[in-house]
């Protein structure tokens, strides 16, 4: 009897260390804090945008679907970071249409999604993401493909 209390004794005690150590270690930076929150997610958007816009390859405008006047840019940047800023874990909560709703009709081609997501490799590249956190963003612009793509 004394061996089971004491065996019993052990195992709760090495359950209340492994949980006291738990809580003691450092969490992982989420990956909005690892890059460089919310200004850094505000110069890739602006740099994005910018590359995208001039890439025939994307259809920015969608054929002229869309009118990229200052004002709807300037909206779609602040959309862009809101919700980049959500998926990254950062304090922003995104509150605006699923992207299934944004870019239903939009006709968008496979070919044009993955000029766009050409696009924002070499943005992050160029802002000297790092590779491990580069590879986590594409991961995540990839899972919304189902919801954007249109035309195969």
């Amino acid at each position: 009897m004394k061996r089971n209390t004491a065996l019993c004794v052990l195992g709760l005690a090495t359950v209340v260390a492994v949980a006291a150590w738990a809580q003691s270690a450092p969490a992982k930076k989420s990956l909005y804090d690892r890059i460089g929150g919310e200004p850094a997610i505000v110069k890739v958007v602006d740099d994005f945008v910018a590359k995208a816009a001039a890439d025939p390859k994307v259809n920015f405008t969608r054929s002229g679907m869309w009118n990229a006047t200052d004002a709807a840019v300037a909206t779609l940047k602040t959309h862009l970071v809101t919700f980049l800023g959500s998926a990254f874990g950062g304090p922003q909560k995104y509150t605006g249409r699923s992207m299934k709703d944004a870019h239903k009709g939009m006709g968008i081609a496979q070919a044009e999604f993955d000029a766009l997501a050409a696009d924002l490799r070499a943005v992050l590249e160029s802002n000297k993401v790092p590779k491990a956190e580069i590879d986590e963003i594409m991961a995540i612009a990839a899972s919304t493909a189902k919801d954007i793509v249109e035309k195969k």
